[in-house]
């Protein structure tokens, strides 16, 4: 009886010490993303996902995903680059991975390490074309609006502090001008 008891409360103290850690991620995360949005910063993630699951089937053409699509080989023949959104309403990764749940969420992107290492040479130079374009998207078709204001320094020099108070992206209006083109 004593057994079953400790047993029992060793169950308690695990679940509640698993739950902590979670909360506690939960809240590294909160930070995380104000420290992003205050610095105007994206992140993005190249990992070992083990596998990418599109409606419960392994994936091995995927790049990468981000908030809205998911990017495969043949993206890299697309000007400008879309994705699939109906492969990422049907995405799930085989492993959670809370550093990419991160980059999508901070408007970057998750990228798969396990896929390129398992591609064939010209599949390598495609998904280095589709991240590249990705993560230069990402900076072309941001804007950022600034509150500055100039304080001095040592009572002579003027210094611009500046605070990040908005972040658009502009992913559909450049791909409005890229076909206007």
């Amino acid at each position: 009886m004593v057994e079953d008891i400790e047993q029992c409360l060793f169950v308690i103290v695990y679940r509640n010490v698993d739950e902590s850690i979670e909360q506690l991620q939960q809240i590294r995360l909160l930070l995380g993303h104000k420290i992003y949005r205050d610095l105007g910063l994206t992140y993005y993630h190249v990992s070992y996902p083990e596998e990418l699951l599109v409606s419960g089937k392994a994936q091995k053409n995927i790049v990468g995903y981000d908030q809205d699509s998911v990017y495969t080989f043949a993206d890299s023949k697309k000007k400008p680059l879309t994705g699939s959104t109906d492969m990422k309403s049907n995405l799930s990764p085989a492993i959670k991975d809370v550093c990419a749940d991160f980059a999508v969420s901070s408007g970057g992107a998750a990228f798969s390490s396990n896929n390129f290492l398992d591609a064939k040479p010209n599949q390598k130079k495609q998904f280095v074309h589709v991240a590249a374009k990705r993560v230069a998207d990402g900076l072309v078709n941001l804007e950022l609006e600034k509150d500055c204001s100039c304080e001095y320094q040592y009572g002579m020099i003027g210094r611009a502090q500046c605070k990040i108070v908005a972040r658009k992206e502009n992913f559909v209006s450049s791909l409005q001008n890229d076909k206007n083109r």
